[in-house]
């Protein structure tokens, strides 16, 4: 009958309906997850990046485990992030010891301004003593302590120079014996 034809189509289109909605779900979950899986390296790695561009030498990204091209592409951005930190650093080192040269250098000039004065100072005084002593006992008495507390000064200023000089040079290395096996062992 007409009747159960119509009931029997609108079944099956019901049915049909049903299957097609059950594998549109089906796929779009699928998809949802092969998407998550994808993006979701990529968020994280973009996120690394931001935090290593701002300075953050120390941000790794979590590799999860992954053995393809997202799991690869992770483990060299880490690789990436501590040679950069590495690179970093030398920078820095190298910064402190060009500034530590210019320092060094500045103060040899200054010492050399001040030293050569001193010394002009300390020929004159031997000058004046051997040449404008007086005769008077007293005067000469005087005249000699006077000379003796100048040249006395100018050694005083003399050991600051060479005590300044010491400051601003590099420190000495003391080498010593090391045991490699020993230290290979520890590391």
């Amino acid at each position: 009958s007409a009747n159960t034809m119509t009931a029997l189509l609108k079944r099956e289109a019901q049915q049909s309906l049903f299957y097609t909605l059950a594998v549109l779900l089906v796929t779009t979950g699928l998809t949802t997850l092969v998407v998550w899986r994808f993006t979701r390296p990529i968020k994280s790695l973009s996120v690394g990046a931001r935090r290593v561009a701002g300075g953050d030498f120390s941000f790794r990204v979590p590799t999860s485990g992954r053995q393809d091209e997202m799991g690869e592409l992770t483990e060299q951005f880490n690789e990436m992030t501590v040679k950069l930190g590495r690179t970093r650093e030398l920078e820095t080192k190298l910064h402190e010891a060009e500034k530590a040269a210019v320092v060094g250098r500045l103060a040899s000039a200054i010492a050399h301004e001040i030293r050569n004065p001193l010394n002009y100072i300390n020929l004159t005084l031997d000058h004046l003593r051997a040449t404008f002593a007086p005769n008077d006992l007293a005067r000469q008495e005087k005249f000699s302590a006077l000379t003796a507390q100048l040249k006395s000064e100018v050694a005083r200023i003399n050991t600051h120079v060479t005590e300044f000089l010491n400051y601003s040079r590099p420190a000495k290395l003391e080498l010593q014996r090391v045991n490699l096996y020993a230290a290979a062992r520890d590391a």
